[in-house]
Formats: C-alpha cells, structure tokens, sequence
C-alpha cells in the first residue's frame, strides 16, 4: 500500500549548501502544474496519507501553493522543507489556513548555521519563526547531521523549543552530492551523537525524530526520540521530472509516473527486483543477531550501496558495523 509520497518538486535552489545532495536535480525540467495536480488528485484515490514536498527549494515554484491545496482537499497530509529564505507574510498566512507542517531547515546556531548554509542565511530563520507564531503555522526544526554541528544538538534542541517548534529532526548528511565520505560522521562520532542525544532528550523533554539511521533503536531508549525506517518501502520517491527513485539520494530509477497512472507507477515499484531485494535483504553479521534486526532491516541501503556497492551488506553508519567491512 502506497502510504506516502516524498516529493522533489524542484531542483532549484537560492542557497549553496557546503553539504546538498539535491544539487544534482538543478539539470531536470519540472514536471508542470497540470500534471502535478493530475498527480495529486490520483494520490488522492489511492488513499495516499501523506506528500513531503522538498527540493531544491519547494517556495520556488510558483504553484506550490496551488498544488499544496489541492492535496489538502484531497485530504493528504502535507509536509514542507524549507530553508526559511522565502516565508513571507503572504505565504505564511496561508500555510497556516491550509494546516500543514513546515519542516525547517536549521543546521545549528548563527555561526555554525551560517558556515554550512551560507553568510546571512540566518535572519531567515529568525524571520520565518516569527511568522509562523504570528499565523500559527505548525513547524518542526530539521539539522542535517555533520561534524560540524553533532556536538552542538543541546543548544540546537533548547532554540528549537525556545522558537515554539512541535519537535526537532536530525538526519545524518548522506555521501552524495556535494557531501562525501569525509564529511560523514563516523561510527564513533554517531554513537556519540546517540548518547548524547538520549540524555538530552529525558532531560529537556523534548520531542526527537531521527531520519535515516533506524539501527538508533538499538541505543537510544528515551520515550522522546522516534526512529523513521524506510525499508518498509511503503513511500514512494518522486523526482522533478516524474521519475520513481529506489531512493532520493541514489540515482536509480524505477519507473515514471509520465504517461502513466500512479497507480501503474506504484504497481511497478512494487514489483521491481531491487524493490523485493531492499524489502528482504540477506542480512550478514552484525545484523542476523542484532536485537533491533526486524525493525532496522540493515539500516540505510542507500548508504550501504555508496560504501560497498551492495544492498545487503549492512548501514556502514551503524556503530555495531565492523570497521573491518570497509577494507572489503
């Protein structure tokens, strides 16, 4: 059952970001309105719970407005990712009446934000928080983990409940893009991260989702942080020009939805061989014994394919990983 669709609406962007995998969507052309909609109303049908538009910078279309409406009236629940440059009045006031979550971009405080975003870009942030509380748009804050900045989640999480945000996200940066494998944190550093984290959490109360790393389950136990896993395969990854991606981050397509029905689209993802690989990997050791095995399924196949070029060998982020795998 196609449960969510994660959406790269554009791959235009106004920022230069030190860490952006999605840079590489710049070259495609945008699927048009009617088509976006066209989309939409068949999510609709298909009882889709959810569209996650994200980019590039989603505000720069112009009818992202439009397509997020039509969404809502086909009662999908609507996330955005924004890295706040665009929030105005205008479009505040009506993310606010059309009630979706606004997932914003904050990759530390001033400096360190800066230093991966851009200089200036953190009077956006300060902009667009005050906006949302003026019309009561719902956000959650998101960090895009980096040695930079995976020390510094205390004073990251303390702005984020200062500034009103339902909760806070943090994703590690993925080696793709203009990210590479020396700017990833290594096992050591996420193992950190994760202590650190967990006593953070029970002692501020606040609310965590971790995005791309589920074998966190094994080593985090606060009630406050929730653990995303993909694997599942119940989303679909739709790219700017109507591609089906495997991921969002990996550049192996699956299908189009061009010319074709969602539903055929999602019948084809479905039944693809990578597709039932991903689903039931033949999960080597550390995996086969480890505790939160059913739930992580071998963590992030997309890192796992960049490190060693295999689906099922297991997330090279996981702290239980051998580094005796990356000499393979």
């Amino acid at each position: 059952m196609l449960n969510s669709i994660i959406w790269l609406i554009t791959g235009r962007c106004n920022f230069n970001c030190k860490y952006c995998y999605a840079s590489k969507f710049k070259s495609l052309n945008e699927l048009g309105t009617d088509e976006c909609l066209r989309i939409i109303r068949e999510a609709g049908e298909l009882e889709v719970n959810h569209i996650s538009f994200t980019g590039g910078e989603p505000l720069l279309r112009r009818d992202i407005l439009n397509l997020i409406g039509e969404a809502r009236r086909n009662d999908i629940y609507v996330t955005l990712v924004t890295n706040g440059s665009t929030i105005n009045e205008k479009n505040a006031e009506i993310l606010a009446k059309l009630g979706i979550l606004v997932y914003l971009s904050v990759d530390g405080l001033k400096d360190s934000h800066e230093k991966i975003r851009g200089y200036g870009s953190w009077k956006f942030i300060e902009k667009a928080v005050k906006l949302f509380k003026k019309f009561g748009v719902e956000f959650a804050t998101v960090t895009a983990l980096n040695k930079e900045n995976y020390l510094d989640i205390e004073s990251i999480l303390k702005f984020s409940i200062e500034v009103g945000a339902s909760y806070h996200c943090f994703i590690p940066i993925m080696p793709f893009g203009r990210a590479v494998w020396s700017n990833v944190l290594s096992r050591s550093e996420i193992l950190r991260f994760l202590r650190l984290l967990n006593d953070i959490c029970n002692r501020l109360d606040v609310t965590v989702d971790l995005w791309c790393m589920p074998f966190a389950e094994r080593y985090v136990n606060s009630p406050n942080i929730y653990v995303n896993v993909c694997r599942r395969m119940e989303t679909m990854d739709l790219s700017v020009d109507g591609s089906v991606l495997l991921c969002d981050v990996l550049d192996i397509v699956l299908t189009s939805v061009k010319g074709k029905s969602l539903r055929e689209a999602w019948i084809e993802q479905e039944n693809h061989k990578l597709v039932k690989q991903v689903l039931n990997p033949k999960l080597e050791e550390p995996c086969i014994t480890c505790p939160v095995k059913f739930k992580c399924l071998g963590g992030c196949y997309a890192r796992a394919f960049s490190k060693y070029g295999d689906f099922n060998k297991p997330d090279p982020l996981c702290p239980a990983v051998s580094s005796s795998l990356d000499k393979d």
